[in-house]
């Protein structure tokens, strides 16, 4: 079967996992965190048309990956909207094409959204987001370690084929 992305607005039943990866992967080094509070903060990610937005891939009914869309991710640099976020994969699901596609998938809503200019941070994965067309930007610390922003600049000049679903 293959890979899909969609919102997870059209899918609330993966918040759950969604919630544990995040918790797991970043939130759980942050003092007093818990995976009720990032249950409860990605409430506010099932959007469709407006910021927050999160993404996710379906291999048929099991979310497989997730990404973000929000307005802000990086404390000191709120001057840089919009940010892509928590771009995550299983790790046995890695190195599979899924992140490219949920990076897509994103980069897609924001261009629905009328939004010229991405960013991310990464401390690890420039390599990753270079090879689909993100530039260094800049660099800084986030949690007293070096990471790199990046930056994506979007074309509006896409053909209407190009914004359909992703599937």
């Amino acid at each position: 079967m293959p890979i899909t992305t969609a919102l997870l607005a059209e899918y609330p039943t993966h918040l759950p996992i969604v919630a544990d990866w995040i918790f797991h992967q970043w939130a759980i080094r942050k003092p007093g965190a818990t995976l009720e509070n990032v249950i409860e903060r990605l409430q506010s990610h099932l959007q469709t048309n407006e910021l927050p937005i999160m993404v996710i891939a379906l291999d048929g009914a099991q979310c497989i990956g997730t990404a973000s869309l929000r307005s802000s991710d990086l404390q000191g640099h709120e001057d840089l909207s919009p940010w892509l976020a928590s771009v995550y994969v299983p790790e046995e699901r890695r190195r599979m094409g899924i992140g490219t596609a949920l990076v897509q998938a994103v980069e897609i809503h924001a261009i629905r959204l009328g939004i010229r200019n991405l960013y991310l941070f990464t401390p690890d994965r420039e390599d990753f987001y270079s090879a689909i067309g993100w530039e260094s930007y800049t660099t800084t610390t986030h949690d007293d370690q070096p990471v790199v922003v990046m930056r994506r600049q979007l074309s509006l000049n896409i053909t209407s084929a190009q914004l359909e679903p992703i599937s």
